[in-house]
């Protein structure tokens, strides 16, 4: 069995999508950030934690 632990640390009120966080495999010690919640599914999706990279499509903010 696969263990996990997810830390999510921010999320965006207009878009529950759009939320940041950490992944951390336990068995393999290895940790891995997320950006939106598809990035939280491909580190369930595809077994080989290192090979997952974010996505680095730039969101506007509530800033500009």
């Amino acid at each position: 069995m696969d263990c996990y632990i997810v830390r999510i640390y921010r999320r965006t009120e207009h878009d529950p999508r759009q939320i940041v966080g950490t992944v951390e495999d336990v068995d393999k010690e290895e940790s891995k950030t997320f950006r939106h919640i598809d990035d939280l599914v491909k580190v369930f999706c595809f077994p080989d934690f290192s090979s997952i990279e974010p996505d680095m499509d730039p969101q506007p903010t509530e800033n500009g």
